[in-house]
């Protein structure tokens, strides 16, 4: 079984968050819905299910829950003109489109909640790496060190790092040490 939320998976979410890929993947589905639809007028045994279930597989990955869902519903609808116009029945027609449209729906939605959820679940796994490192941190002026780019201010690690946002205050104890008196000193002498 592979294993989704390593490698794989970041090496997949990589390829759908990147927009070269995208624009391949459009026209990959597009030369698929074209072939199937073309495939059904000229063998005239009406829908090439498989060959269309290629586009929809690719517009629920690159696009989405919404995209596939909505693949999955116009690709079925748009091949029965095509069967029909090919010498399939109406019946058949009717029958075909609406089997291969709940088929397809299932297909899209599943694909690109998979897409979007595997998104989450390698998200929330950087973030919790990133929380159960041990950081070492100076214990005099707190930067962090971090392999590739050596010493930091803690700001700053939170900000490359971590979604996770920082804001300053004082503490109970600093302010009873340092006072008003000192905090407006600072404040004069910063530029």
């Amino acid at each position: 079984m592979v294993d989704l939320t390593g490698e794989v998976g970041q090496s997949l979410l990589k390829l759908r968050d990147d927009p070269r890929a995208r624009r391949i993947a459009v026209f990959v589905g597009l030369f698929f819905l074209v072939t199937s639809f073309t495939l059904a007028l000229v063998v005239r045994q009406g829908h090439f299910f498989s060959i269309s279930f290629v586009a929809i597989t690719l517009a629920g990955w690159f696009g989405g829950w919404r995209l596939g869902l909505l693949a999955g519903l116009l690709v079925p609808l748009a091949s029965a003109p095509v069967a029909y116009l090919g010498g399939v029945p109406v019946e058949a027609v009717a029958r075909d489109t609406f089997g291969f449209m709940f088929i397809a729906v299932l297909c899209g939605g599943a694909i690109g909640l998979l897409s979007t959820l595997l998104g989450y679940v390698v998200s929330a796994q950087r973030e919790l790496k990133l929380l159960h490192d041990i950081l070492p941190i100076c214990c005099y002026c707190k930067k962090i060190h971090h392999e590739e780019e050596g010493w930091q201010p803690l700001e700053a690690y939170f900000h490359n790092y971590s979604e996770t946002q920082l804001s300053h205050g004082i503490c109970p104890d600093c302010m009873r040490e340092h006072g008003p008196e000192e905090m407006r000193e600072r404040a004069c002498e910063s530029p």
